[in-house]
This record gives structure tokens, C-alpha cells and sequence, in this order.
């Protein structure tokens, strides 16, 4: 009888515990959300509806945010913030962001791409210059390159 209630017990415990979907299935729960709202804000851009483009972007903001909360190792989260950051045009949260993502979870082109095009936004064209060099050296393609003088 002991057996038994302690069986019941314990599957009691697991159906309350057990089935909380684990923070890892969250924070991709969470960033998924975040990608989806941005790429309907760039739908939204290229059709010219700029107010709700914005919206969007700082919805798909607060997403990124809120993965980081849930898990703080989650990769490309600081990627994705920064390059939401410059999509809205707070040039210096995106360099804050960029710089974290190209420090934390690796270097990237186009991470530095954006970073150096925040950086230009904002008057300082020869930390930028510097910035896109580098994504040039990191990515020998053509498609940055092309991509980058459509900014």
C-alpha cells in the first residue's frame, strides 16, 4: 500500500513538474515569435506602411528581451535585437547589441555590417568604415557587398 501511494505520488508530482515545457523550448517559443514579427515588419516596410513596420519591430523587440530573460545563452537573440534596433533607427541600442552578439556568440558579417551602418547613422563614419571592412573580410561574396550599398 506504501508502494502504491508513493507511485501516485510521484506521478502526481511528474504530471505537475514534468510536463512545464523546459526553458530552452521557451526561449525558442519566445524567439520564433520575435523572427515572426519581424519578418512581417518587413513585408510591412517594403510596402511602404512604416508606422505599423515600427510596431511590428518593437513587438518582435520585446521578444528578443523576453528570450533573453528566460534563457540568457540563447544564441543570435543579441543578433536579432541589434538588427531590430537599427530596423527602428536607435542606432546606439543596435551598436550596444551588435557589439554584445560579435563578443558573445561569435563574430559575424553581418553582424558588423549593421554595426557599421548604426555607426555611420550617427556621425561616425570612420569607426563604421572600420566596422564594414570587416564584414567584407569576414564574407568575400558580392551579395554583402550589394546588399550593403542598397542601405
Amino acid at each position: 500500500m506504501k508502494l502504491k501511494n508513493l507511485f501516485i505520488a510521484a506521478a502526481m508530482l511528474f504530471g505537475l513538474f514534468g510536463c512545464k515545457p523546459s526553458k530552452k523550448n521557451e526561449a525558442f517559443k519566445a524567439f520564433n515569435e520575435g523572427v515572426a514579427f519581424s519578418l512581417t515588419a518587413i513585408d510591412l516596410f517594403e510596402q511602404k506602411a512604416y508606422e505599423q513596420s515600427d510596431s511590428l519591430n518593437k513587438k518582435a523587440i520585446n521578444k528578443f528581451q523576453e528570450t533573453l530573460l528566460i534563457d540568457s545563452t540563447h544564441s543570435g537573440t543579441r543578433s536579432a535585437l541589434g538588427h531590430s534596433y537599427y530596423l527602428v533607427r536607435q542606432f546606439k541600442e543596435s551598436i550596444n547589441w551588435f557589439e554584445k552578439a560579435n563578443k558573445i556568440d561569435g563574430e559575424s558579417a553581418i553582424n558588423f555590417r549593421e554595426l557599421g551602418l548604426s555607426r555611420i547613422n550617427l556621425g561616425r563614419v570612420p569607426e563604421g568604415h572600420q566596422d564594414l571592412q570587416m564584414a567584407f573580410e569576414l564574407d568575400k561574396s558580392q551579395e554583402i557587398r550589394s546588399i550593403t550599398t542598397d542601405d
